[in-house]
């Protein structure tokens, strides 16, 4: 079996690369408690840790199944990267990478939208949410801006007749 994916590597390289690009030396990272979740977010952690002009502000792990029908831990997760939110401090934006597939980003999502503060959150996401129709769809306005990344892919005819 061969892996034919980019590995979590070449992810955590181009989120450091447009950090470094857009100045953004303050970062929130949410992370799925998922295999992929985790990999990437040490992948990324390792990047951050060699750059000393960055700092984490928030670490936060995304739970998996039967807390996403919990919207208390999500709202919680957004709300702690706000500590001002009471105030009117809507010039505040927040840098938010998110390591996480579709359902889990979905729920991340709406709890900022909940809280009115998906207007404040750059997001930049991971391959695993960042061309789902089920995350963009009604969610248009606070993904506006949003930066994600997805490996370059070419169809490869032979793969497709062969299956087909």
């Amino acid at each position: 079996f061969f892996r034919v994916v980019p590995s979590d590597e070449d992810q955590s390289y181009a989120f450091m690369a447009l950090l470094k690009e857009m100045n953004w030396n303050h970062v929130n990272i949410l992370f799925e408690d998922s295999n992929y979740g985790i990999k990437l977010f040490d992948a990324m952690s390792l990047r951050l840790e060699s750059e000393p002009d960055y700092c984490v502000d928030t670490v936060a792990k995304i739970p998996l199944e039967d807390t996403r029908t919990d919207t208390g831990v999500y709202l919680e997760m957004i709300s702690h990267m706000f500590p001002d939110s009471n105030t009117d401090s809507s010039d505040t934006h927040q840098v938010v990478l998110m390591f996480a597939q579709a359902q889990s980003a979905r729920v991340v999502i709406d709890a900022a939208v909940n809280l009115s503060l998906a207007d404040r959150i750059i997001w930049i996401g991971s391959d695993g949410w960042s061309e789902k129709p089920e995350v963009i769809h009604n969610r248009e306005e606070a993904l506006e801006g949003a930066i994600t990344v997805l490996p370059l892919s070419n169809p490869v005819v032979d793969f497709e007749r062969y299956f087909s």
